[in-house]
């Protein structure tokens, strides 16, 4: 574990490098001794999860601001140089200016990496997000990866981040920076060509005219054949003549034609027919 990751073990007015390693693991383990069941195992599963984001991020790349690497600073001034390029290009901000120093640069840079920009698109609407010099904690901000030359969504929290003088009294400039180089102006002219990324468009869709529905022709109407139980409309004394026609008997005109669909019997019973 980097030695770093024992600072919330530190008391008043100690620094990491004043006190030894050994010191600062037997306070951790002090204060995990004291912790009940349920805040370790708590905290193993928040260990767990860490350790899983930190392998993603060692595997990825993922560079904090300043870094050449994963979790290793820029050692030299091109190093450097060349980290804050790509972030600046990625924010979508200026590239490093005629006379500009590299604590100038540095400083430029992480306050745009803090204040926002492309990598809090939404709605293809930017978010501008306010936090240097405006709140004192960093509660989150992207980690660059430098094989998409973008953010990702995984990124860091900077303890006091957002205060005025956490520059000043954190960045370190690099280490064959022996004569105040990073207080001479960059040499622009040496510098490899690297436009900035230009804004996206916005992406216009093209409206398709929606065509008029076609009117169908009114249906022909339907014409059903007459039911059969509806008497009023059928010809009984066609059908009777027919009949017997067929049956080759002569046709004599039925007194009740609209009883013609009942049986002889059922005529008989019900109305006394002798038929």
């Amino acid at each position: 574990m980097s030695k770093s990751n024992y600072a919330q073990y530190l008391r008043p007015g100690e620094t990491l490098e004043q006190i030894p390693i050994g010191t600062l693991r037997k306070r951790k383990w002090d204060a995990e001794r004291r912790l009940s069941e349920e805040q370790r195992k708590a905290l193993a599963e928040e260990r767990r999860e860490r350790a899983i984001q930190t392998a993603k991020m060692r595997n990825l790349d993922m560079r904090f601001w300043g870094d050449s690497g994963y979790d290793h600073p820029a050692e030299t001034v091109a190093e450097e140089i060349a980290i804050h390029r790509l972030f600046l290009r990625a924010l979508r901000q200026e590239d490093v200016k005629p006379g500009e120093t590299l604590r100038e640069l540095a400083f430029r840079t992480y306050v745009a990496w803090l204040d926002g920009a492309s990598w809090m698109d939404y709605d293809t609407k930017k978010i501008p997000i306010k936090q240097y010099g405006v709140t004192d904690d960093i509660g989150w901000v992207p980690a660059y990866i430098p094989s998409t030359r973008s953010f990702a969504f995984e990124g860091f929290a900077i303890k006091g981040g957002g205060k005025k003088d956490w520059f000043e009294n954190n960045w370190v400039p690099p280490a064959d920076c022996k004569n105040g180089e990073e207080d001479q102006p960059i040499d622009v002219h040496g510098l490899d060509s690297w436009p900035i990324t230009p804004e996206p468009e916005p992406k216009i869709e093209e409206v398709k005219p929606v065509p008029s529905p076609v009117p169908e022709p009114p249906s022909a109407p339907v014409v059903r054949p007459p039911s059969l139980t509806d008497y009023s409309s059928r010809d009984y004394e066609s059908e009777s003549a027919a009949q017997c026609y067929l049956a080759g008997r002569s046709y004599k005109p039925d007194k009740h034609p609209e009883r013609s669909h009942l049986s002889r019997a059922d005529r008989r019973f019900l109305y006394g027919e002798n038929i």
